[in-house]
C-alpha cells in the first residue's frame, strides 16, 4: 500500500489514524499440525499453499465487508494458521484493534464445517497476551474491540489465529476476519496532521 514504512526490526510504522491490517503489506503467515513443527512461509506469503491447503487472502468482500480470508491446515495433520503484523504504534491515543469474525455463508453448514476456533494475541517483547480465543460457527459478524493504548509507540505483534473447530475438523473451514484494522488517536485529527506533515 502507499506510504506504508517500515521501521527497524522489520516493524511497520503506523500513521495516526485508522489503516486496515489488509492494508499492511509486511507480515509473516506461518502454521502448525498439533503436536508438530511450526511452518513459516515466505515473508508477505498470500495464496493457496499445495502442501498444507492454508490460504491467506487480504481483501476479500465477504457479508459486506472487507474480510481477511484465512484457512488452518487441511492436506496436513490438524492445527493452526496465524498471521503475525509486526507494527510500531504511532504515539497517540487512544490506540483500538477491532475486528468482526464470521464463516464464509456458503460453508457454515452443519454438514460441512464445525466452525472455526478465532484467536488475537497480543506479543510485545518476551510478553504474549491473549486478547480472544471464540469458537464461531456462524454466518454473522461477531465484533472485538481492544484497547491497546498502553502499548502506543511502542513495536508490537498482532496474531490473528483459527484452528478447527472442537471436532478438529478444518474441512471447509473458510474464515474471516473482518475490517480488522487499527485506529490510533481521533481520525479527524490525524487527517489533518497528515496534511501539515505534507
Amino acid at each position: 500500500g502507499g506510504g506504508v514504512f517500515v521501521a527497524g526490526g522489520g516493524a511497520v510504522a503506523l500513521p495516526a489514524g485508522q489503516r486496515a491490517l489488509s492494508d499492511v503489506g509486511v507480515y509473516q503467515i506461518g502454521y502448525q499440525s498439533y503436536g508438530k513443527e511450526a511452518v513459516e512461509m515466505p515473508g508477505s506469503w498470500v495464496g493457496t499453499d499445495e502442501v498444507s491447503g492454508i490460504m491467506y487472502r487480504p481483501g476479500e468482500r465477504g457479508l459486506g465487508r472487507e474480510g481477511i480470508l484465512i484457512h488452518s491446515p487441511w492436506r496436513v495433520p490438524a492445527g493452526k494458521t496465524w498471521i503475525d503484523y509486526r507494527l510500531r504504534l504511532p504515539e497517540v491515543k487512544p490506540v483500538t484493534l477491532s475486528f468482526g469474525i464470521a464463516m464464509r455463508p456458503d460453508i457454515a453448514t452443519p454438514d460441512k464445517s464445525d466452525g472455526v476456533t478465532f484467536g488475537c494475541t497480543l506479543l510485545a517483547g518476551a510478553d504474549e497476551k491473549e486478547l480472544m480465543r471464540k469458537h464461531h460457527a456462524e454466518v454473522t459478524w461477531e465484533d472485538f474491540r481492544f484497547d491497546l493504548s498502553e502499548d502506543a509507540g511502542k513495536d508490537i505483534t498482532v496474531r490473528l489465529q483459527v484452528e478447527p473447530g472442537p471436532k478438529n475438523n478444518p474441512s471447509f473451514d473458510f474464515s474471516y476476519f473482518g475490517d480488522a484494522s487499527i485506529t490510533a488517536g481521533a481520525a479527524g485529527e490525524a487527517r489533518s496532521d497528515t496534511g501539515k506533515r505534507l
